[in-house]
């Protein structure tokens, strides 16, 4: 497994905390009208597509900005944090 592949795992590790814990509690009350639990279920079940083996649309750009806006948070601190590394390779010719 290559960083690239841990990373995307770790962020659907984190996806599916939040679609087991915070996401039924989320909106209680407070569906079907509300915009932004529109946002947040396309994710859901793009995600629960994904689980299933059919096509999805889920990147992890998408789990982070949901899980970063609505994840809540722990002790004054966001519950989801999020770090990427970003790799370069340069590769130089005799002489550059």
């Amino acid at each position: 497994m290559n960083q690239s592949e841990s990373q995307e795992s770790e962020t659907r590790i984190a996806l599916d905390h939040f679609v087991s814990e915070i996401f039924p509690n989320l909106f209680r009350g407070n569906k079907m009208t509300d915009v932004r639990y529109k946002r947040v279920y396309a994710l859901v079940s793009a995600r629960r597509k994904e689980v299933a083996g059919k096509p999805s649309k889920v990147t992890d750009d998408w789990i982070e900005k949901i899980l970063t806006e609505f994840g809540g948070e722990v002790d004054g601190k966001p519950r989801y944090k999020f770090e990427r590394v970003v790799t370069v390779t340069i590769s130089l010719s005799p002489g550059t």
